[in-house]
């Protein structure tokens, strides 16, 4: 993350950023033009990696203006009981996270993107404008449901790789807007 960061105009609506509560529910919005940056974490379903990323960066953004989301780039299904069970053993509570699809949000409304899974490269078409942020980076992160061998042991390494990340991504938005 070498280079300074430049905030991209937000044309987003708060009712689009009050999607992460689950069915029914509503909170201040965790991403829009309220924010000086916005995060989207894409992954294949958004169901485990960018989940943990998502809840990472909520729970450690302090009092940074950073927005946050995240989306599946093929859909979503549902978030793993595995990421939801390793997240709250860090006290990150992403119980209540849904998991949504890249189609329902606008790329205009952030300007720093993670590809969670390595998945940069199924953003071709009409989705390469994900990949023209301000930030782009494929953090590559390995896939706990498809390693784990049932103690959640691959969850918890991922988890804890994430929140590294988190951590340095938070610190470059930090010293960009210094």
């Amino acid at each position: 993350m070498g280079a300074i960061m430049t905030c991209v105009e937000s044309n987003t609506n708060t009712d689009a950023a009050e999607t992460k509560t689950g069915a029914g529910e509503h909170s201040a919005p965790t991403w829009g033009p309220m924010y000086k940056h916005n995060v989207m974490f894409l992954c294949n379903h958004n169901s485990c990696r960018s989940q943990m990323a998502d809840g990472w960066l909520r729970a450690l953004r302090g009092q940074a203006s950073v927005g946050v989301a995240s989306a599946g780039i093929v859909g979503g299904t549902a978030v793993k009981e595995g990421a939801i069970t390793v997240m709250s053993e860090a006290k990150v509570d992403i119980s209540k996270f849904t998991s949504d699809a890249m189609a329902d949000f606008s790329p205009d409304a952030f300007d720093i993107v993670i590809s969670c899974c390595g998945c940069g490269d199924k953003l071709n078409g009409e989705k390469e404008v994900w990949k023209k942020r301000s930030v782009f980076e494929d953090w590559n992160l390995d896939d706990p449901p498809a390693i784990d061998p049932g103690d959640l042991s691959a969850y918890r390494r991922v988890r804890d790789e994430v929140k590294a990340k988190v951590e340095d991504l938070l610190n470059f938005i930090k010293e960009g807007d210094a």
